[in-house]
């Protein structure tokens, strides 16, 4: 073979193998998509749908009444939860059927919260291995590195030093409200970005729910009168500047408190002056948090 003909062979299988690398798409599985959200990773959830459902959706970034058919009747044909939003469970089918294989062997941060009850631990990254031990909800683990679908965590007290758990059962990207702690933490790609304490419901009156929400970002609003009822019949109406609900059908989010001293901000106020169901915050850290939030985010109340 002639220098001129090995050249542009070679040139031709770098070309085929960058085109490949450019196309495939997979799409983020630490992020919640629902209608109302919008953006590239809308774009990559599109593409994907159409070439799994044939939806001929218009890729434009934007989650409207067309891309919500569509995930849903995606959910419906895989036996998913039918609720029109794309979690972990909906994101990793796309991207078994339709996605880029090529998984990284590290990911960049070494930490996840458990985004659900009773998460078995497993010995080896298959459903057939052995129980080692089991996560609840808002439970953080430290990753070693991601094997295919599977996250290899460290163990403490535990005879085993490693284990593994199923990764849409876990996320980088998640708001973990503690009950008993009195407090809020916002991880974002593994990492704490803010942790600070509130004020939830009321306990044994107005508590707030716990278990698995998600923040979506079409729902928070600037400035915005909270209006409903007291125990007493009468109603109140609170002006806040930042409001983040998670609970939208029952009127339950986050947001700042300005009617609370600093001091209120303990362990014990929510035991007796709690609130109506929201997660009171200090003006300042519920402005940060309104401001970090740019991508629809998992929600964890824990007792």
């Amino acid at each position: 073979m002639s220098k001129c003909w090995k050249l542009i062979s070679v040139f031709i299988i770098v070309f085929l193998c960058t085109t490949i690398k450019v196309s495939a798409q997979t799409l983020n599985c630490n992020t919640y998509l629902a209608n109302g959200s919008v953006g590239s990773d809308v774009k990559t959830l599109q593409t994907m749908l159409n070439k799994a459902m044939k939806c001929n959706l218009d890729v434009d970034g934007i989650f409207g009444s067309e891309t919500n058919r569509c995930v849903t009747s995606f959910q419906a044909k895989y036996n998913l939860d039918v609720d029109g939003i794309v979690g972990p469970n909906t994101c990793s089918k796309l991207n078994v059927l339709v996605g880029s294989q090529e998984k990284p062997s590290y990911i960049a941060s070494n930490k996840a919260l458990a985004i659900g009850n009773d998460i078995n631990i497993r010995k080896s990254a298959t459903t057939s291995s052995k129980v080692i031990g089991s996560l609840d909800m808002g439970d953080a683990v430290t990753i070693v590195k991601q094997v295919g679908d599977w996250y290899k965590i460290k163990l403490s007290n535990n005879s085993y030093k490693y284990g593994y758990v199923y990764g849409p059962l876990v996320s980088r990207n998640v708001i973990v409200i503690d009950i008993s702690d009195q407090s809020l933490t916002y991880y974002e790609k593994g990492k704490i970005q803010q942790q600070t304490p509130v004020v939830t419901g009321l306990q044994n009156s107005h508590d707030t729910p716990t278990g698995r929400y998600v923040l979506k970002v079409a729902n928070m609003q600037r400035g915005v009168t909270l209006r409903g009822y007291n125990d007493d019949g009468s109603t109140y109406a609170s002006y806040v500047d930042y409001w983040m609900p998670f609970i939208t059908e029952r009127g339950i989010g986050m947001h700042d408190a300005t009617w609370r001293s600093t001091s209120e901000f303990n362990t014990s106020t929510y035991q007796y002056n709690g609130s109506h169901g929201c997660v009171n915050m200090q003006p300042s850290a519920a402005k940060q948090l309104y401001e970090s939030i740019t991508t629809d985010t998992a929600v964890v109340v824990k007792k």
